[in-house]
């Protein structure tokens, strides 16, 4: 959402998931700012202009995790790190360009 509109800053907006009685979630955008700056209409007037836009945005931010490659990560690093010792475990972070040969 941010991107369709560069004048609103994220670090000025609060999402919340709220579940819902049949299992489902709604989000609650709301701004952080005292009073409100008028960011949220903003927004709105932006994804009624171009709803696709929106969509795909939210489709990708769903399905593009920066946090579940970076648990993935850790997790082969953990897994090698148990099954092959420090050695193994150099040579994987190497491999995965996490560490810089030596």
């Amino acid at each position: 959402m941010i991107s369709m509109v560069p004048q609103v800053s994220e670090d000025e907006l609060t999402v919340d998931v709220l579940p819902r009685n049949d299992g489902g979630f709604d989000l609650a955008l709301s701004e952080s700012s005292p009073g409100g700056l008028g960011q949220i209409e903003t927004i709105v007037r932006e994804i009624q202009r171009q709803p696709r836009r929106f969509l795909d945005g939210l489709e990708f931010a769903l399905e593009h995790c920066p946090r579940e490659q970076m648990a993935t990560d850790l997790n082969s690093v953990a897994r090698v790190a148990t099954q092959n010792g420090t050695q193994g475990l150099r040579m994987q972070l190497i491999k995965s360009g996490m560490l810089q040969f030596q």
